[in-house]
Formats: C-alpha cells, structure tokens, sequence
C-alpha cells in the first residue's frame, strides 16, 4: 500500500472562513508527506491484519488514539469556543426554512489548535491498520479534515436536514480525477458526549454489499436524493442494529460511511456537540 501525497484543499463543497483552509491544506499535505516517507519505517508489522482491527462486519471499529494528544486538541478548540460569538462563522447562512441541503448548524473550529498535533494524531498505527484491514493494496490517503461544532442555530432543532437524514457518502472523485475506491470517516469526540449533544449514529450491516441489494423497502424522502426516511430504514434493519457513537473525550470511532448508512442526531437545545472530522480515501 502506498500513501499519496497531495496537496489540494479538498474541502467537498463546504464553506469554511479562510483561515480554517489554510490550516486544513497544511494538515492533509504535511500528513500525507509524513506517512508517505515513514510507512515502511513505522509500520513494517502491518502484513497481517488481526481480527480485531476490522471493520466490515458492522462497518465500523472503535480506536484508541493518544489521549494526550487529544486533550491538547480539546483544550484549545474549548478555550477558543467559548470566546466567539455562538452563531459566528456558520457553515452556511440560514437561506429560509425550505432549504433542505444546508449546515447552518455548523461551524469550524479547525483553526483553534495546532496543525502538527493533527497531523501526529491522524498518522497513529491504529488508524493505518484498520484501513489496511480493508484494503491492503491499494493507496491511501487524507482527503480531509475539520473539527465540527453541531447544534448553533436554534432554527435548526426543528427539523431534521442535510446530514442530520440518513445518507451514504456514496462514490466520489478526488479533485486530481482519481476514483475514491473507499471513504472512510474517522470521528473524535473532543468532550464527554451523550445523547443530548446529538451523536454520530451508523446502521450496523448496512455496509454490506449483499444487504444494500436488499434495501428495496428503504424508501428515499421525496425530493431528497440520497436520503432516506428514518421509520423505514429502523423497519428494514431494526433499532437493535443503530450504534450511537456516545463516549468520553478522546473516543475514536473509524467508519466505512461510502457504503453504509449514518447520520447525525439533532442537539437538544442548549447542548453542542465537537468533534474532529478526517476522512482517509482508498484509491
């Protein structure tokens, strides 16, 4: 397996005040530069897979990560939080109730910590062997990365939209042409997170190619390409197999999101939710 280098800002479309590029483009190319020249000094054991570092059975794992890392990070992104104005520098601007495709319950706050302590989190050795536990040929590489903080606008409590519907990230293109064979989301909650801060859910089994052939009874909300309606897809799969990604600081969780199904819960009011967001393409 190889790890691409690549120095683009793939941000997918998403709005992010300049500053938070500038910091997203030197963490993918300095992380994609760092495993590309240490892959086969620092992971030379990586041939053979154990069990327990696969993730297409439910379509996703659990990681443990530098913890130590992960409180500096959270240390920052808190302090940094907690002196900005609550609805400054959405995602989006609130366009009207009728938008469906929007994130103004968003904001970025990728700039609030240090570049290279991203880049040494998102290189350990866990996040390198469950992806080679997938793919153990072909290349990888990080094609994004942000810290998230949910729940902003209170508009947005009201409705569920955009992310917040269950949703595949499907096939996509990297921005120099290649196909993105896999699309694998890693999440990292940067405070202790319950059901009221609105967590990451996932379907469980949905990931799988044989199942997905099945899913004719899971019905697309009208209008809503690519999203699907909440009664019919717990009607297809079952509540027992929906996994709230719940935990403490420093939890990490490695989902395969290109093929199975997720979403995220809306906040209650008066809770947010932050996370760091990095997405690994195979190739």
């Amino acid at each position: 397996m190889t790890i691409l280098i690549d120095n683009n800002d793939c941000i997918y479309g998403n709005r992010s005040y300049p500053i938070s590029q500038v910091i997203r483009k030197q963490v993918i190319f300095s992380l994609n530069q760092r495993l590309a020249n240490d892959l086969d000094a620092c992971y030379p054991s990586l041939i053979n897979i154990p069990n327990d570092v696969r993730l297409d059975n439910n379509g996703f794992i659990y990681l443990s990560l530098p913890h130590a890392l992960i409180q500096r990070i959270s240390t920052h992104v808190c302090h940094a939080s907690g002196s900005l104005e609550l609805y400054k520098d959405l995602y989006d601007p609130l366009l009207g109730s009728d938008r469906i495709f929007e994130k103004n319950y968003r904001r970025s706050l990728l700039f609030a910590t240090k570049s290279y302590l991203l880049v040494e989190l998102l290189a350990s050795k866990k996040i390198v062997e469950a992806i080679r536990g997938i793919d153990s040929t072909g290349n990888i590489r990080l094609g994004y990365v942000d810290i998230w903080q949910d729940g902003l606008n209170p508009v947005m409590h009201s409705k569920e939209s955009e992310t917040r519907l269950f949703h595949r990230d499907g096939a996509i293109s990297s921005l120099d042409g290649k196909t993105v064979k896999r699309l694998l989301k890693l999440f990292i909650l940067l405070h202790d997170t319950y059901p009221c801060h609105g967590p990451f859910q996932y379907v469980m089994g949905s990931n799988i190619s044989s199942v997905r052939r099945d899913e004719k009874l899971v019905e697309q909300i009208s209008r809503i390409p690519g999203r699907y309606s909440i009664s019919s897809v717990l009607s297809y799969y079952g509540s027992s197999n929906l996994f709230s990604f719940t935990g403490s600081l420093g939890s990490a969780v490695l989902c395969d999101t290109g093929n199975g199904l997720h979403r995220g819960l809306m906040q209650k009011k008066g809770f947010l939710r932050t996370l760091i967001a990095a997405y690994y393409e195979i190739l």
